[in-house]
């Protein structure tokens, strides 16, 4: 009753006495909060203007996304499994088993 209103009364008084932080943001975390058609508007204008040369975006990219269509890599003969650590010496079908208890049911059996 009065006990609990007297409480939300001086929380009422310390929230008004407390003024928001109207302190600029820092680049970051405006750059953060933008969508991503923003950042990709932002940066094609900044690019445009010569205000970021587009050596520095080639440089910030693989040279394999350098060109207009990105080619697809060529699964050729070979072993299954290389560089995966402990999983290159696994034989395939036992890998499939071991996938197959850790894949999340699906309700249906």
């Amino acid at each position: 009753g009065e006990r609990r209103q007297n409480l939300m009364s001086k929380r009422s008084k310390k929230a008004a006495k407390t003024p928001p932080d109207h302190t600029a943001a820092p680049v970051g975390v405006l750059l953060a909060r933008l969508p991503r058609s923003s950042l990709e508007s932002l940066l094609t204008e900044a690019v445009k203007s010569g205000a970021v040369p587009l050596e520095r975006i080639r440089q910030a990219l693989p040279e394999a996304k350098h060109t207009l269509v990105i080619a697809k890599p060529k699964v050729s003969g070979g072993p299954t499994r290389e560089g995966t650590g402990l999983f290159d010496a696994l034989d395939d079908d036992l890998l499939v088993t071991i996938l197959s208890k850790l894949a999340p049911s699906t309700g249906s059996v």
